[in-house]
């Protein structure tokens, strides 16, 4: 797609921009790894509590 660039910020953070010139909204998403792949025996489950209400 060419409406699309990644970019990595100096800390690490990867920022995805999708361009859409016709839109006159703006929508923003956060996204991070989780889940049991990325926990523990001691730690499971952890993830359900990181979910962000609207």
């Amino acid at each position: 797609m060419k409406n699309v660039s990644l970019h990595t910020l100096s800390n690490g953070l990867r920022v995805v921009i999708f361009d859409y010139p016709h839109m006159v909204s703006t929508e923003m998403n956060v996204m991070f790894r989780g889940g049991p792949v990325y926990e523990s025996p001691e730690n499971n489950g952890i993830s359900h509590f990181l979910i962000i209400p609207n």
